[in-house]
């Protein structure tokens, strides 16, 4: 019997992830709100949904030209962003290891640093969603302490995380207890948390302010999104309203730790809505809408995109390295 690939495991995680998502909705429910709906702020909500997605360009390129200092083309440098950030809808983020691996084409054994930049990616668009959800609050006055409280949490755990204390006793503890010298996926995942001390300046103070600045505008962009399509469906809420219930229903999806907020961003939206006003089918009709967007299309586009490096490199990174040393001699 034929093993499947990593990529169909993927995709069938995520197409599992997704169908999970969509039967919490009434889609029945739906439909009359959908039938009044004015496409042309769909349309350019569809554009956004391209701009916001590029946006995060700029905090990847940051690690993996500046800080990796890998020499990558750009257009495979934007199917590895886009394969990274759409593998972030599957549990633990174990679908963002998959495009990482073909950093190993670009420099032998980069793949190990794979641990520090989703950590850090990770972390930092936490914080920059919390900063932006901050701002907001302040305008709109609500749940200003809470969230305050939440972006000092955050901002001093993602801090420890980056310093060399903290690295080596992940080490130590991965070595004691993985016992890798049994076991070859341990001593993969040593190699991972070994590799956190070597690039453990992506979390540096400098770093994290820099790679929180460079998320803001995907974030403000992906809010916007929403506001688009609450136009098209005939609400006229404000701009910053939106962006804080957008950010504080993707803030509270994310600190559930389930893949893509399963479930609480989904009710945390469509019940922010309802408090500023909006009626109950719409609040879900627009919720449908934006997760499509904000999940399923980056689920497709992150998988596409390693299909794109599969094809391009169909005997792996490793033989890539192997072509290109052979044809420089």
């Amino acid at each position: 019997m034929r093993t499947p690939s990593l990529e169909t495991i993927v995709l069938i995680l995520g197409v599992a992830v997704i169908l999970v998502l969509v039967s919490f909705y009434n889609i029945n429910g739906t439909l009359k709100a959908v039938s009044k709906i004015n496409f042309n702020y769909l349309i350019f909500a569809v554009a956004i949904f391209f701009v916001y997605t590029f946006l995060k360009f700029a905090p990847w390129v940051y690690i993996i030209i500046r800080k990796l200092k890998l020499r990558i083309s750009l257009i495979q440098n934007i199917m590895l962003m886009y394969g990274f950030f759409g593998m972030g809808l599957l549990p633990t983020s174990v679908g963002q290891f998959l495009p990482l691996r073909y950093l190993d084409q670009f420099k032998r054994n980069a793949r190990f640093s794979s641990l520090g930049i989703i950590i850090a990616l990770g972390a930092t668009s936490g914080l920059a969603l919390l900063a932006v959800t901050l701002v907001a609050a302040l305008f709109v006055s609500m749940y200003i302490p809470y969230i305050i409280a939440l972006f000092a949490i955050s901002y001093v755990l993602t801090s420890l995380i980056g310093t060399k204390r903290v690295n080596n006793r992940i080490q130590a503890f991965a070595a004691h207890w993985l016992k890798p010298k049994k076991n070859k996926i341990f001593k993969t995942l040593l190699k991972y948390t070994n590799n956190l001390n070597r690039y453990q300046s992506f979390l540096s103070q400098k770093d994290i302010l820099l790679e929180t600045v460079l998320f803001v505008p995907s974030l403000i962009t992906e809010g916007f999104m929403l506001y688009l399509i609450l136009l098209a469906l005939g609400q006229t809420l404000s701009i910053v309203d939106v962006i804080f219930i957008f950010g504080i229903s993707v803030a509270i999806g994310n600190a559930s730790l389930l893949p893509a907020g399963l479930g609480a961003t989904d009710t945390m939206m469509v019940a922010f809505l309802l408090l500023f006003g909006v009626a109950g089918a719409i609040s879900v009709t627009a919720t449908i809408i934006f997760r499509f967007l904000n999940t399923f299309a980056v689920f497709i586009m992150g998988y596409l995109s390693l299909l794109y490096l599969k094809i391009r490199f169909p005997k792996g990174p490793v033989v890539g390295i192997a072509r290109h040393v052979k044809h420089a001699k």
